[in-house]
């Protein structure tokens, strides 16, 4: 029998303030009532990548926290990769 996981969202606020807004994927979580705990953290501006100062505040190792890029392929297909942050995305493994 599988085991029932939660979701985990890390939310950095803009500019290193609380706004309360609520992002498109976590609307699309709240819709489809998808279990989900939203992770709030204080972001720095001057940090150089989101994604490794998000794994800082938790105290994890950026290979546990992941980046969902959209790419376009050809002008025409778009394809979507999530990757670990302390990674970046090879536009030429996946044309």
């Amino acid at each position: 029998m599988a085991t029932r996981r939660q979701l985990e969202i890390v939310a950095g606020p803009p500019a290193g303030r609380h706004t309360g807004r609520v992002t498109p994927a976590i609307k699309l979580l709240e819709k489809a009532k998808v279990a989900h705990r939203v992770i709030p953290y204080h972001h720095d501006p001057a940090a150089d990548s989101y994604g490794l100062e998000a794994a800082e505040a938790l105290g994890v190792s950026p290979d546990q926290v992941f980046k969902t890029l959209v790419a376009a392929i050809d002008g025409q297909r778009h394809v979507v990769a999530v990757v670990p942050v302390s990674t970046r995305l090879d536009l030429k493994a996946i044309a």
